[in-house]
C-alpha cells in the first residue's frame, strides 16, 4: 500500500490567536479539508487564505493548430498544467507523490517540455544528478534524492530506466545541441548498454538472470516481463548509437548495429505470433 507519508494531511498545534499557520511542506490540491480536532473554549475563524505557486515551467506555450477540437485543446492545457506542476528543481514523479527525480519521468517529461516550456537547463541539471551519484559499478540508479546531502537511492536499480539514461541525452542533444554536455556524459551513456547486454541470452534479454534488479514494466515478477524489455533495450541500443554518431563516437561501440540485428531477428523468432500479428 502506499506510504503514509504520500497522504497530504498535517496536524497542527494553534497556542495563541491571532496566529499565522503556514504549511512547510509543498502540496498539490484540487479540495483542501479542515478538521477541528479540539478547541479550548476559543471562537475563532479562518481568514486570508492564499496558496503560492511553484514551477520552474516559464515562457509562453506554442498554440495549436486553429481548427483543433476543443476538447483536445482542454485536454492539452491540463497536461500543460500538471507538467508544470511537476517542473520545479527537478522533474518530479508527482507533485503529491515523493516529490523525487526518476529517470523514468526525466525521459517522460524532458520530451514533453522540448514541445511546450523548453526549459531545457531542467534537463540538463537532472542528468547531471543522476550521472554524479552513479555508484562504482557504473549502473546509474533509477531514482536520486536532490536534497542536501544529495544520493540516490541506495538499493533501487532499475534496468528498464537505466537503459531510457542514453534516449533522455540524446534527445536533450538534438534539442539543444550542447555538445559539451553530451560529451561528458557519453561514458555513462555507453556504460548502461554494455552493463544491460550482460544479461542478453541468445541475443534475448531474460529477465531470470536479474533478480537483483527492479523492472518498471507491471511492477509484478509474477508477470512475463521478457517482450517488453527486449522492445526497450532494442530501442534503448538504437537511439543511444544514434547519440554515439552525433558525437562522432560510433568507433567505440561499432558492434551496436550488429547487436540490434541480432536483438530485431531473435525477437521476431521469439515473441511474434504470425496468427494474431502481435509481439507476445
Amino acid at each position: 500500500s502506499l506510504s503514509r507519508a504520500w497522504l497530504q494531511d498535517e496536524i497542527i498545534t494553534v497556542m495563541r490567536m491571532p496566529h499565522e499557520v503556514k504549511v512547510e511542506r509543498r502540496l498539490a490540491c484540487r479540495y483542501v479539508k479542515i478538521e477541528l480536532l479540539a478547541e479550548s473554549y476559543y471562537d475563532f475563524v479562518f481568514a486570508d487564505f492564499n496558496f503560492q505557486a511553484q514551477t520552474s515551467a516559464t515562457g509562453s506555450v506554442p498554440e495549436l493548430a486553429e481548427g483543433t477540437d476543443p476538447m483536445i485543446k482542454k485536454i492539452n492545457d491540463i497536461g500543460l498544467k500538471t507538467l508544470a506542476e511537476c517542473m520545479q528543481t527537478v522533474y518530479e514523479d508527482g507533485p503529491k507523490r515523493d516529490q523525487r527525480l526518476w529517470i523514468g519521468d526525466l525521459y517522460l517529461e524532458a520530451l514533453a517540455n522540448a514541445y511546450s516550456y523548453k526549459n531545457h537547463t531542467l534537463t540538463r541539471r537532472c542528468l547531471y544528478l543522476i550521472a554524479g551519484m552513479t555508484p562504482d559499478n557504473g549502473f546509474v540508479r533509477g531514482t536520486v534524492y536532490e536534497h542536501l546531502p544529495e544520493r540516490p537511492d541506495m538499493g533501487l536499480h532499475v534496468m528498464d530506466y537505466s537503459l531510457l539514461y542514453g534516449v533522455a541525452l540524446y534527445e536533450y542533444f538534438k534539442e539543444t545541441n550542447d555538445r559539451e554536455t553530451a560529451e561528458e556524459l557519453w561514458p555513462v551513456v555507453k556504460h548502461q548498454v554494455e552493463f544491460a547486454r550482460n544479461y542478453l541470452k541468445n541475443n534475448v534479454f531474460d529477465v531470470e538472470m536479474q533478480p537483483q534488479y527492479w523492472l518498471v514494466f507491471d511492477w509484478k515478477d509474477e508477470l512475463n516481463r521478457h517482450a517488453p524489455m527486449q522492445g526497450l533495450m532494442t530501442f534503448a541500443i538504437e537511439q543511444s548509437y544514434e547519440l554515439a554518431k552525433m558525437l562522432g563516437r560510433e568507433a567505440e561501440v561499432a558492434d551496436w548495429p550488429k547487436v540490434l540485428k541480432d536483438m530485431r531477428k531473435a525477437s521476431r523468432e521469439t515473441f511474434y505470433d504470425k496468427k494474431l500479428g502481435v509481439m507476445k
